[in-house]
């Protein structure tokens, strides 16, 4: 009987432990982003091989003229912290990244996830610095699938393909975890006494 109550007592430790760590109030979720199939669009051309991809954080905190969640992380309600995005690869269009300095970035225009709905992810920006000698800017409409580079030399490549939106694991959800299955490791030694 004494075992038995020790094993409930670490048991419910652990998950208490757990749920005091993971319940705290709203935070930000981190979201990392693909997207792959570019082509030339002259009626959708040969592949150009390029790679979008990126990671952004953000809470649903308010709706559009509400102060209740409305599902979506948008950058115009000042609910996404940060945001990096990089392109590579591509024959066409040059490499380019652009990092989201502060939440008043005006090179960031939009970009708004739909929790419900992860290959809705819609992200417009523009004057993004390109990684070459020759200098210039890059814009990328998520919405309409297109990136855009002003010579030299002018290129527009789409894909036909939706981003690929993840969502990055939180620490305290490990944690939680590993105290539950460490609860049941030590029930267990106590188990076999």
């Amino acid at each position: 009987m004494k075992k038995i109550i020790q094993s409930l007592f670490i048991g419910a430790t652990g998950l208490a432990i757990a749920f005091v760590i993971g319940n705290r109030t709203a935070h930000a979720l981190t979201f990392r982003f693909s997207q792959t199939g570019w082509q030339l669009d002259n009626t959708f051309g040969p592949p150009t091989g390029g790679t979008l991809s990126g990671t952004f954080s953000g809470v649903d905190v308010r709706g559009e003229n509400s102060e209740e969640p409305d599902g979506i992380i948008s950058l115009t309600q000042g609910e996404v912290f940060s945001f990096e995005m990089s392109f590579e690869g591509d024959s066409a269009v040059d490499d380019f990244r652009h990092i989201m300095i502060s939440m008043t970035d005006t090179d960031l225009f939009r970009l708004e996830y739909p929790l419900a709905n992860p290959e809705m992810l819609e992200i417009f920006s523009s004057n993004i610095p390109r990684n070459t000698p020759r200098g210039g800017v890059a814009t990328y409409d998520g919405g309409v699938r297109l990136i855009q580079q002003p010579g030299p030399p002018d290129a527009t490549i789409v894909t036909n393909e939706l981003p690929i939106v993840r969502e990055v694991s939180e620490p305290t959800t490990w944690i939680g975890l590993t105290l539950f299955g460490l609860g049941l490791c030590v029930k267990r030694s106590f188990g076999k006494d």
